[in-house]
């Protein structure tokens, strides 16, 4: 008489259900804006599941460009009502001095996701504010210097 034998599986054969939370995240790891500009707009995607209402906050800081000369300080909370799942964009006004110098960053992040939802894999961003100022030079011009032994 033969026995049959149970197939047996490991927990690593199991399949997980698919995570079907929402996340929030930036849609680019970077953005740009000329210093001339008066604003750079930034996007943040919900992706995943777009049931029930989410929230997540982002905020600039850090970075090479000062906060109040170069750009001035954006934080806030994007909010996502049931069933939505459009694009949510927030601003950070750029400041247009008339100092030369290289391009400057600003860090972006999103935190504090709430509602069901996490942060996705783009937490993170940076905004680069290209300079649009001529570099300084120096002009000498009409010079002259008699040549020979001058009397006095």
């Amino acid at each position: 008489m033969r026995t049959a034998t149970r197939p047996s599986f490991r927990s690593a054969d199991r399949l997980s259900p698919p995570d079907k939370r929402a996340r929030s995240r930036f849609i680019s790891a970077a953005y740009s804006s000329s210093e001339s500009g008066q604003a750079a707009t930034v996007t943040v995607a919900r992706t995943g599941s777009s049931s029930g209402v989410v929230s997540v906050q982002y905020q600039t800081g850090g970075g090479t460009a000062t906060a109040n000369s170069d750009y001035t300080p954006a934080s806030g909370t994007l909010v996502w009502n049931d069933g939505d799942a459009a694009n949510k964009t927030f601003t950070i006004p750029i400041v247009d001095d008339q100092t030369y110098e290289t391009d400057e960053t600003v860090n972006l992040s999103l935190s504090n996701a709430v509602g069901g939802a996490v942060l996705g894999n783009q937490k993170t961003a940076v905004l680069t504010i290209t300079n649009d100022d001529s570099q300084p030079g120096i002009s000498i011009n009409n010079v002259s210097q008699a040549e020979g032994k001058q009397r006095q």
